[in-house]
């Protein structure tokens, strides 16, 4: 299925800095301008079908991560090597076959746990909600 949505902003910049990436790193990955990306990211500009693709493979994430129509806490799970999957299921109080279900969207996380990976992660809370 080709891509049709186009990338969030802050979808971008939240990864990029999970990543460790800087403005420059990404623009360069990507092989588009630092101040095209600074726009996608600010919300100043939308992405291109594109970009959004190219974005999505420099910082090697799906482009449905940055679309929002795949839940952005599994990629950042990933991205904390530290972490045990069994760990995150208690940090987050739920049991491993709950996350599970939760990172496979079979189940939405309740409003307790996106505000607890929120917080583990250091992300907006509005940008880990799944989205239509």
């Amino acid at each position: 299925m080709p891509l049709q949505r186009r990338a969030r902003g802050p979808l971008v910049r939240m990864i990029r800095e999970a990543r460790g990436l800087s403005l420059s790193d990404l623009a360069e990955r990507a092989e588009l301008s630092k101040g095209y990306v600074s726009r996608v990211e600010h919300g100043a500009r939308l992405a291109s079908v594109f970009a959004t693709g190219v974005l999505a493979d420099a910082l090697d994430v799906a482009p449905e991560v940055l679309t929002g129509q795949f839940p952005p806490y599994r990629t950042l799970r990933h991205m904390q090597s530290d972490l045990r999957f069994d760990e995150l299921a208690m940090l987050l109080d739920v049991d491993v076959d709950e996350l599970t279900r939760i990172e496979l969207g079979a189940v939405e996380p309740t409003e307790a746990q996106i505000a607890r990976m929120a917080k583990l992660y250091g992300a907006p809370a509005e940008l880990l909600r799944p989205q239509d």
